[in-house]
C-alpha cells in the first residue's frame, strides 16, 4: 500500500519540480523544466527499487541513507548539464536542490504517517 501511495505522490511531485525550476529559472521554458523533472523522476524510481530489493535482503536503515544522498547527488550534478545558465549559480542549485528535497521528505514522511494511520 505504502510503494502505491509514494509512487502517486511521485507522480503529483513531477509538475511540481518543474515549477520550482522554472521560477528560478527564467531563461528555459517550462516544457523543458517538466522534461528535466520526468527525467529526475525516472531515476528516483530506479534508486526505489533499488532500494526495495536491499530490504529484501537485508534490513538496515543504512541503505536509506545511501538512497537519499544519491538522490542529492545525481541532482547537484544533473542540474549544470540540463541548464547550462546555472552552472555557474551554485548557490542556487543548492537552493533548488535542497527545497526538493525537503518537500520530498515530507511527502515520504506524510506516506510513512498515512500508512501507519491506516494499518
Amino acid at each position: 500500500m505504502m510503494i502505491k501511495v509514494l509512487s502517486y505522490s511521485m507522480f503529483f511531485l513531477m509538475p511540481f519540480f518543474a515549477l520550482m525550476f522554472y521560477l528560478f529559472n527564467r531563461k528555459s521554458y517550462y516544457i523543458e523544466n517538466l522534461v528535466f523533472s520526468i527525467h529526475f523522476h525516472c531515476f528516483l524510481f530506479l534508486i526505489m527499487i533499488l532500494y526495495i530489493l536491499s530490504t529484501l535482503l537485508y534490513s538496515g536503515g543504512l541503505a536509506l541513507l545511501v538512497i537519499v544522498l544519491t538522490g542529492g547527488f545525481y541532482l547537484h550534478k544533473a542540474i549544470p548539464v540540463a541548464f547550462p545558465s546555472l552552472k555557474k549559480s551554485y548557490l542556487r542549485t543548492i537552493i533548488l536542490a535542497g527545497s526538493y528535497m525537503f518537500f520530498l521528505g515530507l511527502v515520504f514522511g506524510g506516506v510513512a504517517i498515512l500508512s501507519i494511520i491506516m494499518f
